[in-house]
């Protein structure tokens, strides 16, 4: 998966059987006060954060888990409180 941006640490969370893999990057392990929920997919790493509404007051901070419809389960900041998460894809024709 490889880490995102200048972060040394990266840990992948789960994988799906379309080969999606959700994890989460930072400055070390158990940094969540600089991590980043990410999605790797056909080679490109994305962080989750810019994926949602900028005004969302979500800050993703790590990605657990991710099934074969793509949803992303998590954790995060919302509105400065910790809370799950689940990002549901839209399905875009």
């Amino acid at each position: 998966m490889g880490a995102y941006a200048s972060d040394p640490f990266c840990l992948a969370g789960a994988v799906n059987n379309r080969g999606q893999i959700v994890g989460m990057s930072g400055q070390w392990g158990y940094d969540y006060a600089t991590a980043h929920a990410l999605l790797w997919e056909n080679g490109v790493m994305m962080d989750l954060q810019t994926l949602i509404p900028a005004n969302s007051g979500w800050v993703l901070q790590q990605a657990g888990g991710i099934n074969d419809n793509g949803q992303i389960a998590g954790i995060g900041l919302h509105d400065g409180q910790l809370r799950a998460f689940l990002l549901t894809p839209r399905n875009e024709k």
